[in-house]
Formats: structure tokens, sequence, C-alpha cells
């Protein structure tokens, strides 16, 4: 039986098998609480506005600006209604204002061009696998002579919070890669330029990623969907990651058992729908 699998529920998994499992098996109410997390959320949404206006309508920096910045306001609101940390949220809040209207000092809105942009997609992992995922940003760098140009993959990314977790080996790049070579017959150049836009500190950081490391990007995403399938759920090994996770009232570990009993599940929904 052939099934599809997000990326992002691949990279949920790799995070931590419970908190897959809580999210995408029991469908648990799913609530954000790290003021990081709706930080970069609200970002999230901001940057697409940016690149949309940018790339493809070609609307005037002004505009497309302004509407970001509305964007972000209004989705910064509505998420940050479960986080107690009022001073944390203030930061960020007045600190995503200032990314967004300093946004063109990281782009340059006259030579790079939009390859693609926010582009879905599916590939074959073997054995009935499938993984779609989102190419966030590709461009082509353009210095007026073709002989210079030259295409950069670009993620839009919580990059403190990735750090500190764990590197995921370029998933989301890999398969964007395997995409391009394999499916639309496109053969790009390595090392790739992949650039991370993000939304804590240096606001780009260019990063070259070798065909090696991309390929070990497939070979994770097919192990994990071997484990998943197997119902194999294994809990994370840092307490670091149970401080950011919105389960963490609720989860224990004991839970990693295959048959977990309907009660408790009804019982944490009912916790999470309170808070």
């Amino acid at each position: 039986m052939s099934e599809i699998y997000n990326c992002q529920n691949l990279k949920d998994y790799l995070f931590c098998g419970l908190y897959y499992r809580y999210k995408h098996e029991f469908n648990l109410p799913y609530k954000p609480i790290n003021a990081n997390e709706i930080y970069a959320q609200s970002m999230n949404a901001a940057i697409f506005i940016i690149i949309n206006g940018w790339g493809l309508k070609r609307k005037h920096p002004r505009t497309f600006i302004a509407e970001a910045a509305e964007e972000f306001k209004d989705n910064f609101y509505s998420l940050s209604e479960n986080c107690r940390d009022t001073e944390r949220l203030i930061e960020l809040y007045a600190q995503g204002l200032i990314a967004i209207n300093t946004i063109l000092e990281y782009i340059d809105i006259t030579k790079d061009i939009v390859a693609i942009f926010n582009y879905p997609f599916t590939i074959d992992l073997d054995n009935d696998a499938f993984v779609s995922s989102n190419i966030d940003l590709m461009v082509i760098r353009d210095d007026k002579d073709r002989t210079k140009r030259s295409y950069e993959f670009i993620s839009f990314l919580d990059d403190k919070t990735y750090n500190r977790i764990q590197n995921y080996d370029h998933i989301d790049i890999g398969i964007s890669r395997y995409f391009i070579e394999h499916i639309l017959e496109q053969k790009l150049e390595y090392p790739c330029n992949h650039r991370y836009l993000s939304y804590f500190g240096i606001p780009k950081m260019a990063t070259k990623v070798s065909k090696y490391s991309l390929d070990i990007s497939l070979e994770i995403c097919r192990n994990t969907v071997a484990l998943i399938r197997k119902g194999v759920h294994l809990p994370n090994s840092s307490k670091t990651k149970c401080l950011s996770c919105p389960y963490n009232k609720i989860c224990d570990q004991k839970f990693v058992i295959k048959n977990t009993p309907k009660s408790w599940i009804s019982s944490a929904k009912r916790i999470l729908n309170e808070r």
C-alpha cells in the first residue's frame, strides 16, 4: 500500500518519536507555547509575502514590506495567546518588525531572480513510500553574465532552535535536489549553495552542501519511514528538546508501547484543550 509522508513530519520524528506519535498519530491538539516557535511561524508567513511581492508580482518594496508587517502582527497576536513568556514575546515582536523593515539589506531585488518559490513536490523513496515537501525558494544569482550565474536554495528557518536541537543533515535541500535532478532532469553544480534566512541573529548564512551530504539525507528519510512503519517511537535523548515540546505536560515515556489505551488519549486531549 502506497503512503505519502510529509517531510516536516519526518523531521518531527527525528526531533522525538513520542512527539511525532502524539501530534500525527494521536492527533492531539497542537498549540505553540514557546516564544521562539511563535516568532518563527509568524516570520515565515511574512517572508513568503515578501518573496511573492518581489519575485512574482514585482511590487514596489514599500508595498510588500507593509503587507508583510501586517501579516506578521496578525499571526503573532493569534499564536501568542498560549505563551506566558511575556517579556520574550515583546522582545521578539519588536525584533520581527525590524527584520521585515530591513529585509532589503539581505536580498538584491535588482539582481536576484526567483526560479522556484514555495513549490510543492513529491518523490518516491522506494517500497511504495513517498515523501512530500516544499522548496521554500530557489533563486538565480544574475550578474548579467550567463557564465557567472549560480543557483541557490534558500530556506527560512528558526535556525537558533534547529542548531540547539540537532542538524537535520539538510533533509529539505537533499530531497529538493533529488527532485530537480531526477524528476525535472536539471543538473545542479556541486557543492550546492544553500542559504538560511535566519530569524535570529545573523539574517543570512551561506553554506556549501556536498553531494555526499545530500545523498545521506535521502537515506535518513528512508530509515525514518521504515521506523514509523514498524511502530517504533523512541523518546528523544535530550532534556532541551522536552523544554520546547508542547506535549511536555502530558508526556510519559511508558506510552512508547504500541497499544496505548483510548482513555489516555481522551484524557490528554482534554488537558491540552484546557491549556
